[in-house]
């Protein structure tokens, strides 16, 4: 007869993920922002900094210094707010600022404060420690929608939509701006950012998916009295060191202003954010469609 096998249930058992309860570092904290509030989480929790009664903040930036003051900006005004991580705060508004603010960037210093607006067509500079505005940078057709500063705060990108122009200054030589011709994409730039560690090292997204890196150094300076976007446009397309063509793209219906078409797939918001790796040449995170 053949052998009947016998088999045995043995009990189920689950097992429990592992879980970790999140401890917030003592020596670190994070900025969060959203429409109407302005919020600090560190290891004691998360606390309230700032309440925006117009439900409308666009921008904040915390000071580079370490003294914890916040840029904030809304629909109307740009406020200094002392003390990200103190009971004892106090916001004063800046004076001579005009339009809708949409971009903030501190100096590495932390004295000076650029940024723009949605009626100017250059990037404004505000003297924290004069309290007046500065002499604006080069003028772009349109307002500009990126900004980046280096982390020695020598060099300035700055890149606006309609049409797409790209500026990048020298805030230490002071000389006037070079005006990038990227062969990567011809479309409008949706974010820029320097290397934290190679303040000559800086990478651009744009809308229509690409992400590219450039060394500002490899770029050529113009000779000649030339028109400056003649000379500077000619030279100023080298430099780069890498790009991918179309990591993001977007499935919505859109028009880019740089290549003047609608479509789908790769045409929209393409990538929204972007930021080297600390620790690394050229590693980067990107986020977007």
């Amino acid at each position: 007869m053949p052998s009947r096998r016998g088999t045995e249930l043995e009990p189920q058992t689950t097992k429990q993920p592992n879980t970790a309860t999140f401890t917030f570092p003592t020596n670190d904290h994070l900025v969060i922002i959203t429409q109407r509030h302005v919020l600090n989480w560190d290891a004691k929790g998360i606390s309230k900094v700032f309440l925006s009664a117009s439900e409308g903040i666009l921008a904040a930036k915390e000071s580079k210094d370490g003294s914890g003051t916040l840029a904030i900006a809304d629909s109307q005004v740009v406020v200094l707010h002392d003390r990200v991580d103190q009971a004892t705060q106090r916001s004063y508004k800046l004076n001579g600022t005009e339009g809708p603010v949409r971009l903030l960037e501190y100096t590495n210093d932390s004295k000076q404060l650029f940024f723009s607006t949605t009626v100017q067509n250059a990037v404004q500079c505000y003297s924290i420690s004069q309290s007046c505005l500065l002499d604006p940078l080069h003028s772009h057709p349109s307002s500009p929608t990126v900004l980046a500063l280096s982390s020695n705060s020598s060099l300035l990108l700055s890149a606006s939509e309609n049409p797409p122009v790209i500026y990048l200054h020298n805030l230490t030589l002071r000389t006037p701006p070079v005006q990038l011709q990227p062969r990567a994409s011809g479309s409008a730039v949706s974010t820029a950012a320097f290397h934290p560690d190679r303040p000559n090292v800086f990478m651009l997204g744009y809308r229509d998916g690409t992400l590219a890196a450039y060394d500002a150094t490899r770029i050529p300076r113009a000779i000649g009295k030339t028109d400056v976007r003649t000379r500077l446009g000619r030279s100023a397309q080298y430099g780069e060191i890498s790009h991918f063509k179309h990591l993001h793209s977007c499935s919505n219906h859109a028009y880019d202003s740089g290549t003047k078409s609608v479509g789908m797939g790769n045409i929209g918001t393409g990538i929204t954010a972007a930021r080297f790796l600390p620790g690394y040449k050229t590693r980067t995170v990107s986020v977007g469609s």
